[in-house]
């Protein structure tokens, strides 16, 4: 018995589906629903339908085909290849993958199921029946007939190992719901996400009524509820909490502290402690206090306060870290606030305030020392280690027990009751003290557990990370930027007069400084922009005049003359001054004296002729005008009339106002007449 396909003849080891329902005696369409099950493996399916290898089917089968295909060779038939049953045909690792992902009720019934499959295995090879092995393992597991048998087929030809994977069960959920309508939907979406987070109960019942007039048709509330809930973690974010939580949805950054040299990066931010405190004049604030950070220890270098944050406060604690260190950091990370962005500090460098640097814009402090400021982003706190220290501090020193009533709290919420600032304020030398104390607590007791600190203080691993370079030379600062910042900057120009440097100081009025070497410098020098520095604390001492970064000179404080002592040494200082100059001018005029060339006959020489200026035309007399009527007047020379005929007026007063429009005639002829001959 030969067997065929219509596309060609098939060999004897695959079949159709056609082919093995006749040699198994079942309808074709039970042959099919077994390959789509999986229950003959190595089954495919082609566009002609469905092709079964032979060793899939049972062995008898098998035999018999084989029977049927080679009747001479009966007695001895080809060797049959066994059966596909017992090799893994799946995924293994996707099984296990699906299997550990799944909730722990299905885990606990697929292993069960495992279970029962495997004892009923069992039972069957030790000899027992079907009907007696199935009824100990539903007395055993509680897993009736059908659910044994349907576990069977599944796990058929696969390895026990794979087992309670196959067996998971296989819950799709819901997979149709209620109809609504997509604008509906789409409009419930645009109003849900809002920042104001409007309840969805309320969103759902304004969308029914909109849509009355667009004919929406809507499900229950309680299904427009879960297709709410199951929105984005992403859209619910940046709708109804804001941007700031919609940002915080991707995973943050986290430096790597290792990779920071000792004194390449120093921080710096500020501070308003919540304790009220009492300065020595009277004046009753919270304290600002600006610190600067080592980034790779986070130990504390330099602190200093005031009573509102500004350039000079700024400097101030960066000058105090210095001296603490005698070494200059490469670069630092700033806060975006104003008082670091001022051109005394970071001058010449760009901000976020100041995209473009001028020519004449001042060199700030670090930029003269070579210091590149870096700029933290605003509303980026995570960026600055320096936060997670004030947190420290917030914690450690605002509430102590000794600032009870000074203590304002960090907000209006959290504000204590028996709050007084008036009555309760701090001494600001006990709070300075105290917070000296914390400070070095910080740095010597404090373990740290940021990334490379290993739970030491800040104090202990700068020292260790010191004695591991003993041979580095750091940057120290020299001398004049220790000077410089201490005092305070200012652009000017020079007086083009005198060349004066004149400016206000706080409190003490208006100060007028001058040098002999700004005297002698060239006149278009002073109009240039100069970089002046000066201490307010001490207005009589000279100022400090750069030219960018090139130093010039120091300039005297001219004082006002009060005495007739004063102003004789104001002349012979002056004296002086002009006796010098004038002496080196007179030798520079001696070298190369100026004299007149002795006169010669000019050779072609064109004549010039001076002649007398003409005598000036005299003018003539314009002639006068005679009023003929009220308001008409006559030139007696060409007889002409101007002006508007007016009624009579009373004898009195006809006199007078003919006398006055004579004159306004008079006058007007005049001026004519004059523009008219100078133009001749």
């Amino acid at each position: 018995m030969k067997l065929t396909r219509q596309s060609g003849e098939l060999t004897p080891q695959m079949l159709t589906s056609a082919q093995a329902a006749y040699w198994l005696e079942k309808h074709e369409s039970t042959i099919r629903r077994a390959c789509i099950a999986e229950k003959y493996p190595g089954a495919i399916k082609d566009a002609n339908g469905w092709i079964i290898p032979l060793i899939a089917l049972p062995v008898a089968v098998q035999q018999r085909y084989m029977e049927a295909q080679y009747p001479t060779q009966i007695a001895a038939p080809p060797a049959i290849l066994p059966p596909l049953v017992d090799k893994p045909l799946l995924d293994a690792d996707a099984l296990h993958l699906a299997y550990r992902r799944s909730p722990i009720k299905s885990k606990e019934r697929a292993d069960n199921l495992a279970a029962a499959v495997a004892d009923f295995e069992d039972l069957r090879a030790a000899g027992a029946s079907k009907g007696n092995a199935a009824a100990q393992i539903k007395a055993a597991y509680q897993v009736d007939n059908a659910t044994l048998w349907r576990a069977r087929l599944r796990i058929e030809g696969q390895p026990r190992e794979l087992w309670t994977a196959l067996l998971l069960p296989r819950y799709k959920g819901r997979t149709k719901e209620a109809e609504l309508t997509p604008d509906a939907w789409d409009w419930i979406k645009s109003h849900y996400l809002n920042t104001s987070e409007t309840p969805a109960c309320v969103i759902i019942k304004e969308a029914k009524k909109e849509g009355r007039a667009r004919g929406w048709i809507f499900p229950s509330e309680k299904t427009i509820t879960r297709k709410i809930n199951s929105l984005p973690a992403t859209q619910y974010l940046l709708g109804r909490k804001g941007v700031e939580a919609f940002d915080a949805a991707y995973p943050a950054a986290e430096r790597d502290y290792l990779s920071y040299s000792l004194h390449n990066t120093w921080v710096s931010d500020g501070r308003n402690f919540d304790v009220f405190c009492v300065w020595p004049d009277g004046t009753i604030a919270r304290p600002f206090i600006v610190a600067w950070v080592e980034m790779r220890t986070r130990k504390i270098l330099g602190v200093r306060g005031g009573i509102h944050p500004n350039a000079a406060l700024t400097l101030a604690a960066f000058r105090s870290a210095l001296e603490n260190t005698q070494i200059k950091p490469q670069r630092t990370l700033l806060d975006n606030g104003r008082e670091y962005a001022a051109k005394s500090v970071t001058g010449g460098q760009k901000t976020r305030y100041r995209f473009q640097i001028k020519e004449d814009d001042p060199i700030g402090a670090l930029t003269r020392m070579g210091v590149v400021a870096d700029w933290s982003r605003p509303y980026r706190g995570q960026e600055k280690p320096i936060e997670s220290f004030w947190k420290w501090v917030a914690y450690q020193f605002d509430k102590l027990p000794m600032f009870q009533g000074a203590y304002c709290g960090k907000d209006t919420a959290s504000k204590p009751s028996d709050f007084d600032a008036q009555k309760n304020a701090i001494p600001i030398e006990i709070f300075s003290g105290k917070l000296a104390e914390i400070l070095d607590v910080f740095n010597r007791e404090h373990k740290h557990r940021g990334r490379g600190m290993n739970g030491k203080p800040p104090q202990q691993v700068y020292e260790e990370l010191i004695q591991a370079e003993p041979l580095k030379e750091w940057p120290h600062p020299s001398a004049e930027d220790m000077r410089l910042l201490q005092l305070e900057q200012r652009v000017l120009t020079l007086n083009n007069k005198d060349a004066s440097i004149r400016f206000k100081i706080p409190g003490y009025g208006e100060a007028r400084f001058w040098s002999e070497t700004l005297a002698d410098l060239p006149m278009a020098a002073r109009a240039k922009k100069y970089h002046i520095f000066h201490n307010s604390a001490l207005p009589d001492s000279p100022v400090l005049v750069y030219d960018d970064i090139r130093f010039v000179c120091e300039a005297s404080r001219i004082g006002l003359i009060g005495s007739k002592e004063a102003a004789a040494q104001h002349c012979i200082n002056k004296a002086a001054f002009k006796k010098t100059r004038a002496a080196g001018f007179k030798t520079l005029k001696k070298a190369a004296p100026v004299c007149l060339p002795t006169p010669a006959a000019p050779v072609f020489a064109v004549p010039v002729v001076i002649e007398k200026p003409a005598a000036l035309v005299a003018l003539p007399i314009p002639t006068p005008l005679v009023e003929t009527s009220p308001g008409v007047f006559t030139d007696t020379a060409t007889g002409e009339s101007f002006g508007i005929s007016k009624a009579e007026k009373p004898a009195d007063t006809q006199a007078a106002e003919a006398e006055k429009y004579r004159l306004i005639a008079q006058r007007r002829e005049a001026a004519r007449l004059e523009k008219r001959f100078k133009a001749a």
